[in-house]
């Protein structure tokens, strides 16, 4: 009996090691995201003082900045990830 006991601790340590490397890929990933993204938010506040039309919509890039923080909190995680995609479309501007 121990020794069934024994691979079901082996199997658990195994499991937790390959979560916490999908962890690791995972914050990795949202880190390159959320750099993208501060990109976006310096264009934004670059535009807003140069008094140009801004590029994209600050609440948009905000909604989409916490979204990205709360991946982590998703049930599911690491293994299963939803990952918000940024809705960069344009309302339509008239000219």
């Amino acid at each position: 009996m121990e020794k069934g006991y024994k691979n079901i601790r082996i199997a658990n340590q195994v499991l937790d090691q390959k979560n916490k490397q999908l962890d690791v890929k995972a914050r990795s990933q949202r880190k390159k995201m959320i750099d993208e993204l501060a990109n976006r938010q310096l264009r934004y506040q670059r535009q807003i003082r140069m008094g140009m039309q801004p590029t994209d919509d600050i609440e948009k890039l905000d909604n989409y900045a916490e979204k990205l923080i709360q991946v982590v909190d998703q049930d599911g995680y690491p293994k299963n990830i939803f990952w918000p995609q940024y809705d960069d479309k344009q309302t339509e501007n008239s000219y």
